[in-house]
């Protein structure tokens, strides 16, 4: 299993994808916009993924 962690801003985003063992895979800046998160979540892979309460979470709602 996989983990994602997500720090959401207005025009960017950070993305930070963890192994079991909680090393960092992949760490990502990607434009918090609903065609780019798809692009990003598209993969693959399953993940737990992981978010603070924020005004951006609209962004991510319809994708979850």
């Amino acid at each position: 299993m996989e983990y994602c962690g997500i720090d959401l801003h207005a025009e960017y985003s950070q993305i930070c994808i963890l192994d079991e063992d909680g090393e960092v895979m992949e760490t990502s800046r990607v434009r918090t916009s609903r065609k780019a998160l798809e692009r990003f979540f598209r993969r693959d892979r399953m993940r737990v993924v992981i978010m603070g309460a924020t005004y951006h979470f609209m962004t991510l709602r319809g994708l979850m």
